[in-house]
């Protein structure tokens, strides 16, 4: 009966023994598992903080190409901003000369109007003091004597024309068939000629008897 006991405690102690190794491979697989899930999370969020930070890095590149972008944009404009100031300062430099030179000349202008109306005033008093003269000489000069001057000038007019003529009809001849249409053609020139020395005789006429008044 003792060994019946002892076997059938020694059956117990073995199926305790066997539970209890069932029980501590079932907590070692269950330590694993949750281990194994502990590092499974532990690479999930490493890749999830890389990608964090892949995206940080990507969106940090793209902020200073952006960045890098505005800074040339901005380059560009103070340049542009800068050559359109001094082309608007040279343009006012030059708008200020213009004006300054423009007022120039309306002073000057001024001036030789104000110069040619004083000018003319003189003129106009001079011209009104000879006219009076004219007028008093004219009553003093001796009508015959002007007569006298006119008749000789009008001779020597015409003996300067008759002269003239023979020397055309002697160059005429000597163009031998031209002759004839050169004569009427210096007959016509002699005439015109002789009106203007006539227009020109009794100016000069007029002239030396204020002269002479």
């Amino acid at each position: 009966m003792e060994v019946v006991r002892l076997r059938k405690k020694e059956k117990e102690e073995a199926e305790i023994q066997k539970k209890n190794g069932i029980i501590d491979i079932v907590e070692q697989k269950k330590e694993m598992f949750l281990v194994e899930m502990t590092v499974n999370n532990i690479k999930s969020e490493m890749d999830r903080m890389k990608l964090v930070r892949e995206q940080k890095q990507n969106a940090l590149n793209t902020s200073e190409k952006m960045l890098k972008l505005d800074k040339e944009r901005f380059e560009t404009y103070k340049e542009e901003a800068k050559e359109q100031k001094k082309t608007a300062e040279d343009n006012l430099e030059e708008e200020i000369r213009k004006k300054r030179d423009c007022e120039n000349e309306i002073k000057n202008l001024t001036q030789k109007v104000t110069t040619i109306k004083t000018e003319n005033a003189r003129n106009d008093e001079l011209m009104t003091a000879f006219k009076e003269h004219k007028t008093f000489l004219d009553q003093l000069t001796p009508k015959d004597w002007l007569e006298r001057k006119e008749k000789r000038k009008n001779e020597k007019i015409e003996e300067l024309r008759r002269n003239w003529i023979q020397m055309e009809m002697a160059q005429d001849r000597e163009l031998g068939e031209d002759h004839e249409s050169s004569v009427s053609m210096s007959v016509t020139k002699g005439s015109n000629r002789e009106r203007e020395s006539r227009g020109r005789s009794r100016g000069t006429v007029s002239n030396a008897s204020v002269k002479k008044k």
